[in-house]
């Protein structure tokens, strides 16, 4: 079937030179993302509601994007939050390719746990012999991270609520 409705890209792209060291660049990048979020989850606010998207994320584009549909839900990210909620009832699909956050962020208490409010539909493609994810532990030593591209998502971050929503 053909659609009449035009397709859009949006290409969201931040500063990502390689640092010196890998826990270093890490950590420098982590730093950035709810800056970073919430300049993407602006520019989804002017998008009419009824729109239909699709979000594919790498690396930390993931966290990027999981922090903008966080706040987008009514989240908050180190003090950034928008004016208001938006609601599009299960319009996005959302993939994520060997996302570069700890895989609890989803979660019932975790960093994003309002992200996937208006996704109906999640892939999430990990790698466990990735030897940069591998080694993600070390963005923070006070509780050792696992990466969602290193070991995949727990099975409560996804779980479908049958209405074409996630819970």
């Amino acid at each position: 079937s053909k659609s009449s409705e035009p397709i859009i890209f949006v290409l969201y792209s931040w500063p990502s030179e390689k640092g010196k060291g890998i826990a270093k660049d890490i950590r420098r990048k982590n730093e950035r993302l709810p800056i970073e979020s919430h300049h993407l989850a602006r520019l989804l606010s002017v998008v009419p509601s009824k729109t239909q998207m699709s979000f594919m994320g790498f690396s930390f584009g993931c966290p990027l994007i999981c922090g903008a549909l966080h706040l987008e839900r009514g989240g908050s990210l180190a003090g950034c939050k928008l004016p208001q909620v938006i609601s599009r009832s299960g319009s996005y699909r959302l993939s994520l390719t060997a996302p570069a956050f700890d895989r609890c962020r989803l979660g019932p208490s975790g960093t994003y746990r309002f992200a996937l409010g208006n996704v109906n539909c999640l892939v999430n493609l990990f790698n466990p012999t990735d030897p940069v994810l591998k080694r993600f532990r070390f963005i923070d030593e006070r509780y050792s991270p696992v990466a969602a591209g290193y070991a995949g998502l727990p099975r409560y971050s996804y779980y479908c609520d049958g209405l074409g929503g996630f819970k």
